[in-house]
């Protein structure tokens, strides 16, 4: 079930996030990340032969996408493959201080300690492409001028 929410909803949505850490990043397809909040566990991925351990939440961005520090870009999408590949990992460890949408067609904007904020932000045609996986198994996610949350029907929880 897809609901439109407000902004209100979206940071009582994402504020259990605060406090928990950088389990795990990766690199997806192309430029895409995902970071791994909390604690690990294969339990939501299928089995068989790559297997990955989800954190009890899941940020994805597909495109567009810094990381900052508090003066100047650290990081992007459009880095060499080393600097994101040798970014990425530092990452790790740090903990979510605040999780915020910002902007007429909604990017979302992670800060973690020590000074470091995750931004996406799209730069092609359509919308913004980032999807925020809570832990209670809904998503959130921006769709024009609207963040959106996904309920999953009981039927398709497994």
């Amino acid at each position: 079930m897809k609901v439109p929410i407000s902004t209100k909803q979206f940071h009582l949505l994402a504020h259990p996030l605060t406090g928990m850490p950088v389990s795990r990043t990766w690199q997806g397809h192309g430029s895409a990340i995902f970071f791994e909040f909390g604690k690990l566990s294969d339990k939501n991925y299928p089995k068989g032969p790559i297997r990955r351990e989800n954190g009890d939440a899941t940020l994805m961005i597909e495109w567009s996408w810094r990381i900052e520090r508090p003066k100047s870009i650290l990081f992007g999408s459009f880095s060499s493959q080393r600097k994101i590949n040798n970014g990425l990992p530092k990452l790790e460890g740090l903990s979510v201080v605040e999780i915020a949408v910002c902007g007429r067609l909604p990017e979302l904007v992670v800060q973690l300690t020590r000074g470091i904020w995750i931004h996406s932000f799209s730069t092609v045609e359509g919308q913004p492409q980032w999807c925020l996986f809570l832990p209670d198994g809904s998503w959130v996610y921006a769709d024009r001028d609207k963040l959106l949350q996904e309920i999953p029907n009981s039927d398709d929880i497994i």
